[in-house]
């Protein structure tokens, strides 16, 4: 409430920080969370069948790249921008950034 009303202009964007913020977190709760439930060894005999690990660990692929694709993607609210203006030192620096994100977001969702 008080941040709303010191900015009430920019409310709206601080929506869509918090939004990004927890898209790009979802993830690395939810892929451990798949992995742990599903797997034999820490589930024993109370591990799904087969054919639900396979369409959960799905659905959180499908969730990690639908935020990998946001991270990158013009308008997506992260390094979009990269793609938008034209080439420069600060953009290579910004896109080695978004290529290191990117690989540490792929290894934890991945192992």
């Amino acid at each position: 409430v008080i941040v709303s009303v010191a900015f009430p202009d920019d409310l709206n964007l601080l929506v869509n920080i918090v939004n990004s913020a927890l898209s790009l977190l979802l993830p690395f709760a939810f892929t451990p969370l798949v992995k742990y439930t599903t797997s034999e060894k820490f589930m024993g005999r109370c591990a799904p069948p087969v054919w639900e690990r396979w369409l959960l660990r799905g659905l959180a692929f499908a969730i990690y790249l639908l935020n990998a694709i946001a991270i990158s993607a013009p308008g997506g609210g992260f390094f979009g921008f990269i793609f938008q203006e034209n080439l420069s030192a600060k953009n290579a620096i910004w896109f080695v950034c978004m290529v290191a994100i990117q690989v540490f977001y792929l290894w934890w969702n991945a192992v």
